[in-house]
């Protein structure tokens, strides 16, 4: 899913989105505590922005 912006396109293979069991399988893999749920609630689109915003980062890798 290359994607375009201006002069800039990223590289073939590149894209931003993954699997949740691949997720889940590195995650596990490299030791860190995992919990499932069944969705048993709905979750505002804020609500989780809020949530992930203190385990995401933005990465920049343009040349």
């Amino acid at each position: 899913m290359p994607v375009r912006n201006g002069n800039r396109q990223l590289p073939d293979g590149v894209s931003f989105s993954a699997r949740a069991e691949k997720l889940w399988s590195f995650v596990t893999q490299a030791g860190a505590r995992t919990r499932t749920t069944q969705g048993e609630t709905a979750m505002a689109p804020e609500d989780l922005s809020a949530i992930a915003s203190d385990m995401t980062v933005l990465v920049n890798c343009w040349e």
